[in-house]
């Protein structure tokens, strides 16, 4: 979940859609499931830093922390996902 597709072709926009969406859902769907099964719970931690090479795929930095901040704001009630960065 580093950013989305600077060809905008292939995407709607630069925010995250209903696709990152239902897939942070599921994963923590799944978490949600192996925690009723394994005590010490599950949790998935994502990595987002584009900030390491949106220079590389010509999106500007204000795009990915954008896109970052939408992710962790519909994430918010996803209590199995964690996120981290190089900071």
């Amino acid at each position: 979940f580093p950013c989305k597709s600077p060809n905008l072709n292939k995407v709607s926009g630069r925010l995250p859609d209903a696709g990152e969406i239902d897939a942070l859902e599921y994963l923590n769907g799944i978490c949600g499931e192996i925690s009723q099964l394994y005590a010490p719970g599950c949790q998935v931690m994502v990595w987002s830093d584009g900030r390491l090479f949106h220079d590389l795929i010509d999106v500007p930095i204000e795009h990915i922390l954008d896109y970052q901040s939408a992710l962790k704001v519909h994430s918010q009630t996803m209590h199995h996902i964690q996120w981290d960065n190089m900071n």
